[in-house]
């Protein structure tokens, strides 16, 4: 992308935020927040599609969807509450100490470190018990959702006279958008074409790939929906994809030019605890921050039962998760004593110490679901500018495998079998050269690609540009 250096370019445009909050416990979060962090606060309005999530700290212009906007038809709205009562359920069980405020990570009652002993173990199954009649039943539900397609139809979120007082009350100059849902495509087109206001849209994972699941009415979906999202794609003013094989496939596949922003790191911040030595402690420590979902899990519990095994030979290696299913994810590894199960960190400023204090960073991507192929993890900038080597394990067309491979910054493996895991983590383990190496290729591509000054910078210019554009026409 040209760089501008107008007095234009380095001007913060008012903007109005849809979709994705301001919060820092998933991607899409993380990466707007980073984005837009420089942004000044009357500068900025948001309309979250989960209410609740976003930090008004960050940004306190809020528009909260209820009923005005969001119409359940009949009877999805008494199921809809049965669901939400259930999900209350289930998350209290699985998280019984989780809260959640002002769209910052989760904060728990007690941050002591997780190792799930059979006792606990023991009473956690106890008091899942309780709950499994109403998880079935959800879990039919969804089976049924997905088959008959009724997550498409069962709701829709209309613009209305009130939103529209609101936003001619803020005069925002443009409209910034993620959403990944029919409901959520019809809404931000309906909001453009209502607003006339330029827009920018930006993709975080490829989700249009799998939105649509097998079932009676595959293809008729597969054709309105299709058609909906080229529509939305067609009338946005820009589009951004999340790294730049999303960008280059979305080209060909929507015949329209993409930009791409990733996730960017404050690098003054890391430097101050990136790795400068790479020799061993009294362990080796893997470690692995983020989802553990089933688009993940298969691999991540591949990598643990290597440890496990690589521990049997007199290996002094250790493997720890960072996750929000810490419950759930400990009961898998409570007979695994190489594998340590955390909590997530409370407090997002502790990342840094947390990443640059361990001896391997692990990015594990499933190798049954095409999800995750174009997307870029939002803690790739994170895990490189901390000097840490990173593993990678994930399919060899992947976005993040074909980054790492072009610039050699991390060390890849293209399979999930396990003597390649194993012979992986030896190489890194054993040959400090190694861990030296790849630390130090990642903090300068984090550097030189990654800096969020730049990144806002070019952010920054790209929605300026839009509206110049559009003051033109």
């Amino acid at each position: 992308m040209q760089r501008n250096n107008s007095t234009e370019a380095g001007k913060y445009p008012k903007v109005l935020i849809v979709g994705e909050s301001f919060h820092t416990y998933s991607g899409g979060g993380i990466t707007q927040s980073n984005l837009f962090k420089s942004w000044p606060k009357n500068k900025m309005a948001i309309i979250p599609f989960v209410k609740g999530t976003t930090n008004p700290q960050v940004c306190d212009r809020i528009y909260s969807l209820h009923e005005k906007e969001i119409k359940y038809l009949f009877p999805f709205n008494l199921i809809n509450k049965i669901s939400e009562n259930i999900k209350q359920n289930v998350q209290e069980i699985q998280n019984p100490d989780l809260i959640i405020k002002n769209g910052q990570r989760p904060e728990y009652q007690n941050n002591s470190h997780i190792k799930i002993t059979n006792t606990k173990a023991g009473d956690l199954a106890r008091k899942n018990i309780k709950t499994k009649v109403v998880v079935i039943l959800k879990m039919i539900f969804r089976s049924m959702d997905d088959f008959f397609g009724f997550k498409h139809i069962k709701n829709n979120i209309v613009v209305s006279s009130d939103l529209l007082n609101w936003i001619g009350e803020f005069k925002p100059e443009l409209i910034y958008a993620q959403f990944s849902t029919r409901d959520t495509i019809r809404f931000v087109y309906n909001l453009k074409r209502k607003t006339n206001l330029p827009l920018v849209i930006h993709f975080m994972d490829d989700w249009p790939s799998v939105l649509i699941s097998p079932g009676l009415f595959q293809n008729y979906w597969k054709r309105i929906i299709g058609k909906e999202l080229k529509d939305l794609i067609d009338s946005a003013s820009a589009c951004i994809a999340i790294s730049e094989k999303m960008a280059n496939e979305y080209r060909i596949r929507y015949n329209r030019d993409f930009s791409y922003f990733h996730n960017p790191v404050d690098v003054e911040v890391w430097l101050s605890y990136s790795k400068t030595n790479w020799e061993l402690g009294n362990s080796f420590k893997i470690l692995y921050a983020g989802r553990t979902d089933n688009l993940i899990i298969k691999s991540i519990r591949k990598v643990a039962k290597c440890v496990q095994n690589l521990n049997l030979n007199n290996n002094k290696i250790e493997f720890h998760i960072y996750t929000k299913n810490y419950n759930e994810i400990g009961l898998l590894f409570a007979n695994m004593s190489a594998i340590h199960v955390h909590e997530p960190v409370p407090d997002y400023s502790q990342i840094p110490q947390l990443f640059c204090s361990c001896d391997l960073l692990l990015i594990p991507l499933n190798f049954d679901s095409r999800f995750l192929t174009l997307s870029m993890p939002t803690k790739v900038s994170e895990y490189m500018i901390s000097g840490t080597p990173i593993l990678i394990s994930a399919p060899k067309d992947t976005a993040i495998t074909e980054y790492a491979f072009k610039y050699q910054w991390g060390y890849v493996i293209y399979n999930n079998d396990a003597s390649d895991i194993e012979k992986a983590i030896l190489d890194l383990y054993q040959h400090e050269a190694i861990r030296r190496r790849y630390g130090l290729k990642a903090k300068e591509i984090a550097m030189t690609r990654h800096n969020s000054e730049q990144v806002r910078s070019d952010f920054r210019e790209l929605l300026n540009s839009q509206i110049n554009i559009a003051k033109d026409l």
